[in-house]
């Protein structure tokens, strides 16, 4: 640094000159002060150069010239701004500025597929838009099997798909099959429908004389059981297994006119078109009687001498409250329509207990 008045030419900008010997009124002025002063001066105007205020009009100084808006040609060099992407925050190393009403364009891309694979965060730099759609990949789905399985693909199923069924050999036991069994018990000729997908029925007699024999009439065009049981004497029981998903038990009655039943039909399901179980004949085998659908409910009133442990597996059998006399019926009894014939009659169209 350099004492102001010493004669000795300034160090600024370097560093700054000193004026620690003040002048005093009886000082006179020498030709060291003067120049020291002029020295500065000098080296001022050499720092801030010509129109140091850049030229804009009404900046009066240099302090005004900063504060002042740079717009004007060859103040700053100005350059668009980068793309917004996903990537690390950055300083940047432009030396170019942004104008203040400046935009940023963002880099998009086409999403990927959906698919069924593990979630991530992606990799890419590239945004997608607000109003973006994602494809789905789909492929065809697989055949039916035999086991539950998530499988492996990562393409996804439409919502209207359909499986192809393929049943190899052997490939369902008689364990696999949903079955249940129906039983028919008569005392006089009777004209029996099965259920639909049944098998060839069992037949056992009290008596000594009976037949099987065709029904008369028109082809039905269907595969469904049907046949006549032609009695000479005793109880008739047939007895068959069937395919069911319905779990709808029902049962039939045929009687005379004096109300005796002379057959009954109980079955898990009902016929395939709702047409009675059993139609019984006379005596004569000639004319038929009447059949009438009985409500499983009404069963109730035949439940008397059952043990409470017959009656609880029963009731835990039956899926609904209304289901509960007819599942009783099967647990408590070898041959439940042949019960119902023994406990039972019909009187004004109804079941009623004997």
């Amino acid at each position: 640094m350099s004492e102001i008045g010493s004669g000795n030419p300034t160090d600024w900008p370097t560093a700054q000159d000193t004026n620690t010997t003040k002048e005093s009124g009886a000082t006179q002025a020498t030709s060291n002060f003067a120049n020291d002063v002029a020295d500065r001066i000098i080296k001022i105007m050499n720092i801030l150069g010509n129109d140091p205020h850049g030229g804009p009009s009404g900046a009066s100084d240099v302090a005004a010239r900063i504060g002042q808006e740079h717009t004007l040609p060859g103040a700053h060099t100005t350059a668009a701004p980068a793309n917004v992407i996903k990537q690390t925050a950055s300083a940047g190393s432009g030396t170019t500025v942004s104008r203040a009403n400046h935009l940023h364009d963002v880099t998009v891309a086409t999403p990927t597929n959906v698919t069924k694979a593990a979630n991530a965060e992606g990799s890419a730099t590239s945004l997608s838009r607000s109003d973006h759609k994602h494809d789905v990949t789909t492929a065809n789905v697989g055949n039916t099997g035999t086991a539950n399985a998530e499988g492996s693909a990562a393409s996804l199923a439409r919502s209207d798909h359909v499986h192809n069924t393929v049943v190899a050999s052997s490939s369902i036991g008689t364990g696999e099959l949903k079955t249940a069994t129906a039983v028919t018990t008569m005392t006089v000729t009777t004209d029996i429908t099965m259920n639909d997908y049944s098998f060839f029925p069992s037949v056992t007699s009290a008596g000594n004389a009976w037949a099987f024999q065709r029904l008369l009439g028109s082809d039905p065009a269907n595969t469904v059981g049907a046949f006549r049981m032609a009695v000479g004497s005793g109880t008739l029981t047939v007895r068959w297994r069937y395919m069911t998903a319905s779990d709808n038990p029902t049962v039939w009655a045929s009687f005379g006119p004096t109300g005796k039943i002379l057959a009954v039909w109980m079955s898990d399901d009902p016929t395939p078109e709702g047409s009675p179980g059993v139609v019984a004949y006379d005596a004569t085998g000639k004319i038929k009687q009447k059949s009438i659908l009985i409500p499983r409910i009404d069963l109730g009133k035949l439940l008397t001498g059952i043990s409470a442990v017959k009656i609880r597996a029963g009731k835990k059998l039956a899926t609904t409250p209304d289901k509960e006399p007819y599942r009783i019926m099967w647990e408590a009894f070898k041959n439940p329509a042949d019960e119902v014939m023994k406990r039972a009659k019909i009187v004004g169209g109804k079941l009623v207990a004997k």
